[in-house]
């Protein structure tokens, strides 16, 4: 009995952020919580292609990146620190690609 309450309690505090690519290109995405700042720590780390006009909803349990892939290389630290706030989502939170950027839809 006690855990389905937890389990209950925990499904309850999930939250999906969505991204978009209005481009029409495909990219290469990668989504991980604040732990990816980190190099050492990936392990939250998810990446998918993202094809023009889809979208695509992850678990974003707190505050999460979302970036792209250039060149087969992941976001590089200065790359999330040039992205600004638009790089990072709470809870139920949306993004576009638009003209291959991340941006928050506001």
């Amino acid at each position: 009995m006690t855990l389905v309450f937890i389990a209950a309690v925990l499904a309850g505090t999930a939250h999906a952020a969505t991204v978009r690519n209005t481009d029409n290109v495909s990219y290469r995405v990668i989504v991980c919580d604040e732990g990816c700042r980190r190099s050492h720590d990936n392990a939250d780390r998810r990446d998918f292609w993202l094809a023009p006009g889809e979208s695509r909803a992850f678990p974003c349990y707190d505050r999460c990146f979302v970036g792209i892939f250039r060149n087969g290389a992941p976001p590089s630290l200065a790359d999330m620190a040039a992205g600004g706030n638009d790089g990072f989502f709470r809870g139920d939170e949306a993004a576009e690609i638009v003209d291959g950027q991340v941006r928050r839809r506001r």
